[in-house]
């Protein structure tokens, strides 16, 4: 599975509040990129999922654009995440970086507390690209303009990343009960929308 080795790793929430704190005026996609450095897919999945939580439907779509791509990557057993440049050079305006983070470091550092390894015995190469599978359908989700499932997709992504960077069975078996609940949500949006076109 993909591991971050975490007992020689400063926290996400360190290295995402440092990266603020060094830096001046918007914040880049390749400046977290840049921060994460060689952290594992896991990492870079839950670091671009995070800040989808706390976004409106439709807004988060760049985020789940760079998610789809991160997957699909992981699909194909890329060793490292990569991201083109014309996503790396999209910015956020400080302010909104900052508050973003405001909201978000309690959050990930309440999940940095709780995975742990453990469980083992659901982790295997073909159950990580079955989360890759997984985690690039929930990306396209964040990409569509669809409240309750939009959070329970990023809610999904978020755990099987933390899943995957620190080895958690407990964590990936959360992820799927997301991705389960953003499929339900997913057909309640449809069969809506097809008894509303009915009745039009």
């Amino acid at each position: 599975m993909d591991r971050d080795g975490s007992s020689g790793l400063r926290p996400l929430s360190e290295v995402l509040g440092r990266m603020l704190g060094e830096s001046h005026g918007p914040v880049s996609m390749d400046q977290t990129m840049s921060a994460l450095g060689d952290r594992s897919f896991g990492a870079t999945m839950l670091v671009l999922a995070l800040p989808a939580i706390f976004m409106p439907p439709g807004v988060a779509s760049l985020f789940g654009a760079a998610l789809l791509l991160i997957s699909a990557q992981l699909l194909i057993a890329r060793r490292t995440p990569w991201l083109p440049a014309r996503l790396r050079r999209l910015r956020m305006r400080r302010p909104a970086a900052e508050r973003l983070y405001a909201k978000a470091s309690p959050l990930l550092r309440r999940a940095e507390l709780w995975i742990q390894p453990r469980w083992a015995g659901v982790q295997s190469p073909a159950h990580e690209r079955a989360i890759a599978l997984a985690s690039s359908l929930l990306s396209v989700v964040l990409m569509l303009p669809l409240p309750i499932a939009h959070t329970f997709a990023a809610l999904g992504i978020i755990a099987f990343g933390a899943g995957l960077m620190a080895a958690d069975g407990l964590a990936l078996l959360v992820g799927w009960g997301m991705a389960g609940a953003t499929v339900l949500v997913c057909i309640v949006f449809a069969l809506a929308a097809i008894a509303g076109l009915a009745r039009f």
